[in-house]
């Protein structure tokens, strides 16, 4: 009986006890949701803070609802941890210091590689036409940049567009990746006018427009800001290269033998869009006569540019050319054929190598001519072999060009390589009473010229001018052809590997079985297919 008695007294729990213990697992059962919602509202804090920054007020909530659930996770956790006479305490303990390590460890982590994420990222561009990266040229070129700049974009929602323009989106997405030094702001022209009168905007209509500040300099100077209409990589590139050097290169178009030029404005102007693309990569246009026997080519001529003369040269113009070549010339001449001799002119392109020839060029090749013989067509090919084509987006079309022919051994100091060349089929003609053959192909089209040694001397010679009036400007890769042959001959280079991007439209055509078949496909099988999978799974475990 005693010894009933006393084993009843041993296992009898005191009364005390239950209560005590109770008190401390109180707050045990939820102690690991606390562990979970403070990592939920960890990374929800980070999320507010990377996309609106230090000033999110979401941000610093869900920061300050994470510090007090991480409190009663603590707070939970330290109630069982001190259980007396526990011998497991120790081992929970550690395990708890474990899971709160663990989580700090996850969260710096994760908060590290948000910050680099944020300032040094990868973007994978799998577009067709690279629409999503920038040219070689253009990292050279934000390289300059030594101070930072803001790149604006303002823009007005209206029925048609009703946000920030994806394809706009993506271009500034793409050059704040690529530099340090390049804000990007997106101002709502309704939401906040007081900003938008602020910038003293000159073109703003209504339609979006970035406008580019040199934060480091005064926003009303015309070198520290610029306005660009259309979002692209070339126009923006242009702009930055504005600001980087806001001193603009001046080019001369020659006079006196019944050139065109950019220049010319009115009902006869033929080179508009020439001109204004010009322009906005940030040259001075002036023309230029040397028929008086004071005349010199100016100190500050980027390049002397020929475009289509129709007579000769003067005996002293040639020797003013020549010696203008002989120093560090730029030198650019594109030929229509004409009916009158060009000797003088012959006798300048023979300085460089090429020569220009009598006649027009007929290509009866239809893989090198565009719909009709007289339309010769430069293809694009292998950019590789020469950097003035890296620029060039497209095959170029020539309507009616002269033939040319590039000279000179492996010893001379001056070479000319071929842009654009015809065919075998190709012939020369000479237009009068009748069409005779004068010679055979193939010919070249378009030439680049360098000096390999002594002082620097950089040429293009076309055996078209036509190619870059209004009527072909916006047609192939006519354009982007003629001012990557500027750029190029002045030492633009910068440029000369951006060419526009045009968008490509991917579509898949199907008939009807295949629409039928795909519906099948998605409507029927692929449902039936997973049940059937779900009832083996069910069965095979039930």
């Amino acid at each position: 009986m005693n010894e009933q008695k006393n084993t009843r007294q041993k296992n009898t729990p005191d009364k005390k006890t239950p209560q005590k213990n109770t008190d401390r697992k109180l707050l045990a059962p939820f102690a690991g949701a606390f562990l979970i919602a403070a990592a939920f509202f960890a990374l929800a804090s980070i999320v507010g803070f990377g996309s609106e920054g230090a000033r999110s007020e979401w941000g610093w909530g869900f920061a300050i609802l994470g510090i007090v659930a991480f409190g009663g996770w603590f707070f939970g956790r330290r109630k069982t941890l001190r259980a007396p006479g526990d011998e497991y305490s120790r081992q929970r303990a550690m395990l708890g210091f474990n899971a709160v390590f663990s989580t700090v460890l996850f969260l710096v982590l994760l908060v590290g590689i948000n910050y680099i994420a944020g300032r040094r990222h990868t973007v994978f561009d799998l577009t067709s036409n690279r629409i999503n990266s920038l040219s070689g040229q253009t990292l050279k070129a934000l390289g300059q940049l030594k101070k930072p700049v803001t790149l604006t974009y303002v823009w007005a929602p209206s029925d048609m567009m009703r946000d920030v323009d994806p394809g706009a989106q993506a271009v500034l997405t793409a050059y704040k990746s690529a530099s340090d030094n390049i804000r990007v702001e997106y101002l709502n022209a309704f939401q906040d006018p007081l900003k938008l009168q602020s910038l003293k905007l000159s073109t703003f209509t209504g339609q979006p427009l970035l406008v580019i500040f040199d934060a480091a300099s005064s926003r009303n100077s015309d070198a520290a800001r610029q306005e660009v209409p259309v979002v692209d990589e070339q126009n923006v590139t242009s702009a930055l290269l504005k600001i980087i050097s806001p001193t603009p290169r001046v080019l001369y178009f020659l006079g006196g033998h019944g050139e065109i030029s950019p220049i010319q404005t009115g009902p006869t102007a033929r080179l508009n869009g020439a001109r204004a693309a010009l322009e906005s990569q940030n040259y001075t246009l002036r023309n230029l006569s040397l028929l008086g026997a004071q005349s010199q080519i100016p100190a500050d001529a980027a390049a002397v540019i020929a475009l289509a003369p129709q007579v000769d040269l003067g005996a002293n113009e040639v020797v003013k050319l020549k010696k203008y070549l002989a120093a560090k010339g730029r030198l650019l001449l594109f030929f229509d054929p004409v009916a009158t001799s060009l000797a003088r002119w012959k006798t300048v392109t023979s300085e460089l190598n090429v020569q220009l020839l009598d006649g027009f060029i007929l290509e009866f090749n239809e893989d090198k001519m565009y719909t009709k013989p007289e339309l010769v067509i430069g293809e694009l090919g292998d950019t590789a072999r020469q950097p003035l084509l890296r620029g060039v987006n497209a095959n170029v079309v020539f309507p009616v060009a002269a033939p040319l022919l590039t000279s000179g051994g492996a010893n001379s100091i001056v070479s000319a390589t071929p842009i654009f060349t015809t065919s075998q089929m190709a012939r020369s003609v000479a237009q009068g009473r009748t069409m005779r053959e004068l010679s055979q192909g193939p010919f070249v089209v378009a030439a680049a010229v360098e000096r390999t040694s002594g002082q620097a001397m950089r040429a293009v010679v076309v055996g078209n001018a036509a190619f870059a009036t209004d009527a072909a400007w916006n047609q192939f890769g006519n354009a982007s052809f003629f001012l990557s042959s500027i750029n190029w001959v002045v030492g633009n280079d910068a440029l000369v590997s951006i060419p526009p991007k045009p968008p490509v439209t991917n579509s898949l055509s199907a008939n009807d079985v295949t629409r039928r078949f795909a519906s099948l496909i998605a409507l029927l099988a692929l449902p039936l297919g997973v049940l059937l999978l779900g009832t083996m799974v069910w069965w095979k475990r039930r």
